[in-house]
């Protein structure tokens, strides 16, 4: 689902009313990324998606979700907005996703890489194998 947090509320009520259905909301679901400040509003939002088994978040177009452009390349800029993510999605439901070739409007894909690798890394390495590979493989029923 490509939606933006003033279709959060319907994307709940979708939700809870097809449970069986795996929703994977795209590009953070568009939280603007100011660096260090965050808004309260984002993490709130973020736990009440999670709260619905069947929603999980594609970690995509992270660097041009920056307000700041090009995008800049430094982790630090962008954790603030990750952790917010991983402590709602945890380790099971957040999806890797690259939103080449468009990212090249914001920065290279080598950045955007080594910002979510170098967050992931910190997590664990379970951590890291769900969110780039496990997790895509549950949610779209991936055979081995």
């Amino acid at each position: 689902m490509l939606v933006r947090q003033q279709h959060f509320a319907g994307l709940l009520k979708l939700a809870q009313r097809l449970p069986q259905l795996r929703i994977m909301i795209d590009h953070i679901g568009h939280m603007p990324i100011d660096g260090p400040a965050i808004t309260a509003e984002w993490p709130a939002a973020y736990h009440r998606l999670a709260a619905q088994p069947n929603i999980f978040m594609k970690v995509s177009a992270v660097m041009e979700q920056s307000i700041i452009q090009p995008a800049p390349s430094e982790i630090d800029f962008y954790r603030p907005a990750l952790d917010a993510l991983w402590d709602a999605f945890r380790e099971d439901r957040p999806i890797y996703g690259s939103n080449r070739p468009i990212l090249k409007r914001a920065g290279s894909l080598a950045d955007s890489l080594t910002i979510v690798k170098t967050d992931f890394a910190e997590k664990g390495e379970t951590a890291g194998q769900k969110y780039f590979c496990d997790n895509a493989k549950a949610v779209y029923k991936w055979p081995d």
